[in-house]
């Protein structure tokens, strides 16, 4: 009979402990594959990541670091700051030395007190001295004192007339240095905030200032009606591609390519194509209850232009968005697609169909066959969830220990997981304020600023909502605990 109780009473701790061990895990793997699998995750960001905001944000650091530039070749106003500063440095320790041999300090204390004592009458002094005389007395006494010491410190200074002429001649001169070098720096002030008020004044300048002022309104118009459509389609066709692993192989999207070259050898290396994307800017606008046709750019957005006040630069902003939809417009718009493989045509801006091949494959490969396989996440943890509520239910263990197992699967790895949420948080909001120099160029940096915290804060959220929502759980338990048992 001990022999079976200790039986189950090792099963029942393994199994505890399996169960505290791995339904964390699973559960934070389960929520994280649902998040990277859901289209709304990445819709979210982009709508969040405040790309007009972050564009305009790189701008005006490119103009600020340009500004800086400038200042530091024509007007070198930090050398003069350098300057001035080591200047001061030895003027305020030339002034030091003359006050301490000169006795500056002491002398003038003294002509103060003398000039206070002489001023002062008995009407003043009445709680202090009963009579007049006793007044003039004591009052007489304090300044033949103060007499005396000053005519001792006179005495003192014509004895060391030339120590004390050749540290003030020395003082002297740093101070008139110091002058002319606080002159001198006003003056390149004066130089450096005039390049600084002429590099503002530009019209590259002024049009970031009004795209700051738009860009409110089209933000929303192009998370509603491209982001929220468009882009959430060509988004859902690549999970779906990413999920299906086993259909795409079938399919032979995930192949072995053969060598480029006779000269390489003849070991075939995996290849994966990837769906083209094409994002259409013609988008479907409904307005009291009709649908149109319009496109993003010529269209939408100078409505929103023409609505949008206090621009500098109404008619140039018209300009460039109206001529957008035109032939010229889309030449110089896929110059710049261009460098990152799109293309542009008919208001469709195209990524063809790309081959990874080598270690981007196979680490692609992995990524697909995680997304895949990651479906049966769920399944999994649901049947451990199952085990935890039939342990519960009818473990011979006491009902002390069962309850004690459960704050500790609610509890502990909640509190950790919680926590490694808190520091991913923290670290995506000031990574790049602490090491700037992990990206150094300035509109890359910016928008990485911009989509790491989002991305963080949007794959974090769902797995607060689970992990907090258990910690509090156990809490409420321990504290329930608590109060049971007897005092």
């Amino acid at each position: 009979m001990t022999e079976n109780r200790g039986k189950m009473g090792f099963l029942s701790g393994l199994t505890s402990a399996l169960l505290i061990l791995l339904l964390p895990p699973l559960m934070l793997a389960t929520v994280l594959h649902h998040t990277l699998t859901n289209p709304s995750f990445y819709t979210d960001i982009l709508k969040n990541a405040r790309l007009i905001d972050a564009f305009v944000e790189a701008k005006n650091l490119q103009m600020n670091q340009k500004i800086r530039e400038e200042i530091a070749k024509e007007v070198k106003l930090d050398e003069q700051s350098l300057k001035t500063e080591r200047i001061r440095t030895q003027y305020e320790h030339d002034q030091a030395a003359f006050d301490r041999i000169n006795k500056t300090e002491a002398f003038e204390g003294l002509k103060k007190q003398r000039k206070e004592m002489d001023d002062l009458t008995w009407k003043q002094a009445r709680d202090l001295f009963p009579t007049e005389k006793e007044f003039e007395a004591h009052r007489e006494k304090e300044l033949a004192r103060f007499n005396l010491q000053i005519k001792e410190i006179e005495a003192y200074r014509e004895k060391n007339e030339a120590a004390i002429g050749k540290s003030e001649k020395e003082y002297k001169k740093t101070k008139e240095e110091y002058e002319d070098a606080l002159s001198e720096l006003e003056s390149r002030n004066k130089k450096a905030l005039k390049i600084i008020e002429r590099n503002k004044d530009t019209l590259s300048a002024k049009m970031y200032a009004d795209l700051e002022k738009l860009s409110p309104r089209l933000t929303r118009v192009m998370n509603d009606l491209l982001i929220e459509k468009a882009v959430r389609r060509e988004i859902e066709k690549l999970l779906a591609f990413m999920t299906s692993y086993e259909t795409q192989k079938a399919r032979g999207l995930i192949y072995e390519a053969k060598p480029a070259t006779m000269g390489e050898m003849s070991k075939q290396r995996l290849a994966i194509r990837l769906p083209s994307v094409s994002i259409s800017l013609i988008v479907d606008e409904e307005k009291h209850g009709v649908k149109r046709k319009k496109h993003l750019l010529s269209q939408i957005f100078v409505e929103e232009i023409r609505r949008q006040s206090q621009l500098i630069n109404k008619d140039l902003f018209l300009t460039l968005f109206r001529f957008s939809d035109t032939s010229l417009g889309e030449y110089f718009t896929g110059r710049y697609l261009k460098k990152a493989g799109l293309s542009i045509d008919n208001g469709v801006i195209h990524m063809p169909s790309l081959v990874l091949e080598g270690d981007k494959a196979e680490v692609f490969e992995k990524i697909m066959m995680a997304a895949t396989y990651g479906a049966w996440l769920k399944f999994i943890t649901a049947a451990m969830l199952l085990l935890l509520i039939l342990f519960l239910l009818f473990s011979r263990a006491e009902g002390k220990r069962r309850l004690g197992v459960l704050k500790s699967l609610l509890l502990y790895p909640s509190g950790l997981i919680l926590l490694g949420c808190g520091a991913a948080l923290a670290g995506s909001r000031f990574l790049l304020d602490y090491r700037p120099d992990l990206i150094i160029d300035l509109t890359a940096r910016s928008y990485t600023r911009s989509f790491l915290f989002v991305t963080a804060w949007h794959l974090v959220l769902p797995v607060l909502a689970v992990f907090g929502g258990m910690f509090l759980i156990g809490i409420f338990l321990r504290k329930l605990g608590k109060k049971a048992q007897p005092k």
